[in-house]
């Protein structure tokens, strides 16, 4: 089907840009026009464009002043609709699972992006667990139903889209130490944050960004706009990240801090007179529980040392009262699920009206 755009002479009057003098010169303008072709659209279906350019130049230096577009749009239609690309669509996979997930029907194998958050872990002891590694896939090339897999927080099972080859975020496995870069598959690769012996659990990677170390009984903040902030030390959880989505929360967590220590037992004493007897010790209370780490995929926090126990008496010549026994130490903090976020722009079926808005809306799209 032909397009009917409109010659250069109407655009340029159109445009109130046929000429005339410079107000500050006198001197006549003069214009000249530069194309150039290009696609919007991919697969079978697709909208050919042809932009022009008004190009105005100095009579004198012949020097380039400006360059305004679009003046004109060639449009060309194949078969009996043509598809543009939308506003991109962001959906989010959450279920920690091995499924499948099926695509939406304006899905675009050609452009799009998959994201996977991979698992933290919990802290351990006193210490504090490493969050889970980012993978980063541009157009990935499927269609239909497609298998998923979402670790759970502290399970070491590795968050992937497609199958374990074709995308995979991996989670935190070992300890403090986060889930690594180089072990994840996808364009670009980021290693979450490293826990710390000193209890604070570690962050999860932003999309541009590795995770945050702890390095303090704190939990690491995560870098990025909309990362979740480290826990504060005494049993704090990591932040929700709310990069993608701020209700519910969807992004970044932060690592979980070190939980408080107990409380220390009471000193044992004698209760004197002529036949004294002892006041017992009291035991040292357990530790505070670790702070969890924020959604997604950050670490927990490490257990709160236990308190210690009430010293002993030893009176003259009797009694002798034991020492208390020491607090337990505390839980540690759970490391948080991966996640799967998918963007995509999408074809939309357009008319020719359609069409010549979409162009003139995205006049920078080449």
């Amino acid at each position: 089907m032909s397009s009917e755009p409109d010659d250069l002479s109407s655009l340029l009057k159109r445009h109130r840009l046929t000429g005339g003098t410079d107000g500050k010169s006198g001197k006549r303008k003069r214009f000249t026009t530069r194309s150039r072709s290009g696609f919007i659209a991919l697969g079978v279906l697709s909208v050919a464009i042809q932009t022009t350019w008004l190009v105005e130049y100095d009579p004198i230096s012949r020097g380039l002043l400006r360059a305004k577009r679009i003046v004109e749009e060639v449009v060309r239609e194949h078969g009996k609709s043509t598809f543009v690309l939308a506003a991109p669509i962001t959906l989010f996979l959450t279920t920690t699972e091995t499924g499948s997930y099926a695509l939406p029907s304006d899905w675009n194998p050609g452009r799009n992006t998959v994201y996977c958050y991979g698992a933290g872990k919990s802290g351990a002891s006193t210490s504090g667990g490493g969050a889970g590694a980012l993978a980063i896939k541009n157009n990935l090339n499927v269609t239909g139903s497609v298998s998923y897999n979402i670790g759970a927080g502290n399970s070491a099972s590795d968050t992937w889209f497609g199958s374990s080859s074709t995308v995979k975020g991996v989670a935190a496995s070992s300890g403090v130490t986060g889930g690594a870069a180089g072990s994840c598959i996808g364009d670009t690769n980021y290693s979450g944050g490293d826990g710390t012996t000193n209890g604070g659990g570690g962050s999860a990677p932003s999309t541009t960004a590795a995770g945050t170390a702890a390095t303090t009984t704190a939990g690491a903040t995560a870098p990025g706009t909309g990362g979740g902030t480290g826990g504060v030390y005494a049993s704090g959880a990591g932040g929700n990240g709310t990069f993608w989505s701020s209700s519910p929360a969807r992004g970044s967590g932060g690592g979980g801090a070190r939980g408080g220590p107990g409380s220390n037992g009471s000193n044992a004493s004698s209760t004197g007179g002529k036949y004294p007897s002892c006041i017992a010790a009291g035991n040292g209370g357990t530790g505070g529980t670790g702070g969890a780490g924020g959604l997604y995929g950050a670490g927990g926090g490490g257990g709160g040392p236990g308190g210690a126990g009430g010293a002993g008496y030893q009176g003259i010549p009797s009694p002798t009262c034991p020492a208390g026994s020491a607090g337990a130490t505390g839980t540690p903090g759970a490391g948080t699920q991966g996640l799967i976020v998918l963007v995509y722009e999408p074809f939309v079926a357009a008319g020719r009206r359609q069409i010549r808005n979409f162009i003139d809306q995205r006049r920078f799209i080449f």
